[in-house]
């Protein structure tokens, strides 16, 4: 399945949501599912990811360089430098065992520190 951009900013809605303790994975998923039409194993993978990346730990799901930089963006935008830097711990980590594509590297690496 081809995420599209509806499932990603859907995702990463209610990721945050779920990661913030005010949804439940269940209903986080439901919606993306009713919302987007990504299937709900993706859905949970999702939210899942997005919850770790925004308490700087490894993820394992691998998301496509275009949703890891859109949803970067979208962490710095929403959450300020701090949370940023402790996302990037979790590119890092998760980096670290699959390999950054060199997109996202060049992307990001401009982004890291500011």
């Amino acid at each position: 399945m081809k995420i599209t951009q509806t499932m990603i900013e859907a995702s990463y809605k209610y990721g945050v949501a779920y990661a913030q303790d005010k949804v439940s994975a269940e209903k986080a998923v439901e919606e993306i599912v009713n919302i987007s039409g990504m299937n709900a194993s993706s859905a949970q993978n999702a939210i899942t990811n997005l919850k770790n990346i925004l308490n700087g730990k490894k993820y394992h799901w691998t998301m496509s360089a275009n949703e890891t930089i859109w949803k970067f963006d979208q962490i710095k935008k929403d959450f300020g430098d701090a949370v940023y830097h402790q996302a990037l711990s979790a590119l890092e980590l998760h980096g670290k065992t699959r390999g950054l594509q060199p997109r996202l590297e060049t992307s990001l690496a401009s982004n890291k520190w500011s």
